[in-house]
């Protein structure tokens, strides 16, 4: 494991920036693949998105663009365990979507066929068969039905990517963890490299798997990615009864169960939208996806620090302490208001869960992009640059797979499912921008 005692090399012939999901399965799947690596980290692996988020693993109710990628992923999850010999608390308990209107019961007939079409095991369950899934709830009388996944899954977050990076290491990727990049550098339109807090390095490709910082390091390469970022909050409680295996989202709260026996939960329409420069500049772009997301919608107020730097106005100084540095961990605070929503309404559905404590409480920055699905692929501007970013609250579960993925098209020039979809440079395209559903 590097410390980042050993000095750097002089040069490596990929470069990742970004020890989350999407940057650690990249570097795992290319050095399978025998390809020199070396992972910057600027703070610790997975310390932000990729730790905070739910543990879903999941392709119901994603994007029709996501799904064979999103099936990709979830098969890798199901075997990773086993080939890195780790616990991850993998558990398929599958996912289920509460149904409370006729409208939602609706769009779950249509999502069925959708996974009809891909051989999903998806389908949609009346009342009974729901309340009996999650444990005959108190608030059974609004739900009518559900949209439910049983071949979906759970990990634990914070186990599952210091694994992978652990496996990936073993098998000769170098992670320099506490060493931020500041810069990407090109000579005649072509990547040649970075310069990193600790110096500069020569490679052949750079991956931008940044999560919420992406935008900053594509603005310093004169690239504008319109990537803005929410904060999400979530809790887990003690210790309680079993009531479900499944991932339950619900209009007003979703909940899994947790490895040591207490629930994840989460205020399902309460997302923090922190204004800053980057979201007076691409607001436009996201006009859709606000109309249509209530948790876009939910919350405004002013980004502050740490979160303001984010949206720094102007290219960073590679030959200066950067915001990278500045901000090793982005550890945004929880909101008082979704806790609150969050603890009501699961207890109005489980009342036995009434004087349930909550054992932590965190928060983290979702980076979304205007259609809500990923970046991933090369920037035909820029040869040597790519991306794998925006991965819009649904990174974890999805983030394995895109890896794997975008390793191949790296090592292969192209992958064995079509990405097209997700190529960076649509939105410079002026392609209608169409988000299939909310955040």
């Amino acid at each position: 494991m590097s410390t980042g005692a050993a000095p750097l090399p002089k040069a490596v012939e990929i470069a990742i920036v970004g020890g989350g999901i999407a940057g650690i399965a990249t570097a795992y799947y290319l050095a399978r693949r025998g390809l020199p690596v070396l992972v910057f980290e600027k703070g610790r692996i997975a310390g932000e998105q990729s730790s905070r988020n739910w543990g879903w693993l999941r392709v119901q109710g994603r994007d029709p663009r996501e799904i064979p990628a999103a099936m990709e992923s979830l098969r890798l999850w199901r075997g990773i365990s086993q080939e890195i010999g780790r616990d991850i608390g993998f558990h398929q308990g599958g996912i289920a979507y509460l149904g409370e209107t006729e409208a939602d019961m609706a769009h779950y007939e249509d999502w069925c066929a959708l996974a009809r079409d891909h051989g999903l095991d998806t389908r949609v369950l009346g009342a009974s068969e729901t309340c009996a899934l999650i444990g005959d709830p108190v608030g059974r009388g609004r739900i009518i039905g559900a949209l439910y996944t049983p071949s979906d899954a759970r990990a634990e977050p914070e186990l599952a990517v210091p694994a992978l990076a652990e496996a990936a290491e073993k098998i000769g990727v170098r992670i320099e963890r506490n060493c931020a990049v500041r810069a990407v550098t090109t000579a005649a339109g072509r990547v040649t490299g970075v310069i990193t807090e600790k110096g500069p390095l020569a490679c052949q490709a750079v991956v931008l798997a940044a999560g919420a910082w992406s935008a900053l390091l594509c603005r310093g390469l004169g690239i504008s990615l319109p990537q803005l970022s929410v904060r999400a909050t979530v809790a887990r409680t003690e210790r309680a009864k079993l009531v479900t295996q499944s991932g339950v989202w619900g209009a007003r709260v979703s909940f899994r169960r947790h490895r040591d026996g207490g629930y994840n939960i989460a205020a399902s329409g309460n997302h923090r939208f922190d204004i800053g420069w980057n979201h007076v500049r691409h607001i436009a772009a996201f006009r859709k996806l606000m109309r249509q997301s209530v948790n876009l919608q939910s919350s405004y107020g002013l980004a502050r620090h740490p979160v303001s730097l984010l949206h720094g106005n102007g290219r960073i100084d590679p030959e200066k302490p950067s915001p990278f540095e500045a901000c090793r961990v982005l550890d945004p605070a929880p909101d008082p208001g979704a806790l609150r929503q969050m603890q009501r309404a699961f207890t109005e559905l489980y009342p036995a869960f009434e004087n349930l404590k909550l054992v932590k409480t965190w928060a983290g920055m979702i980076d979304v992009l205007p259609d809500a699905i990923p970046a991933i692929g090369p920037y035909p501007g820029c040869p040597g640059l790519y991306l794998l970013t925006g991965l819009s609250g649904h990174g974890f579960g999805f983030g394995l797979g895109a890896g794997a993925l975008l390793a191949q098209s790296i090592a292969e020039g192209r992958a064995k499912l079509d990405l097209s979809a997700f190529r960076p440079e649509r939105f410079e395209e002026g392609a209608p921008i169409e988000p299939y559903t909310s955040l």
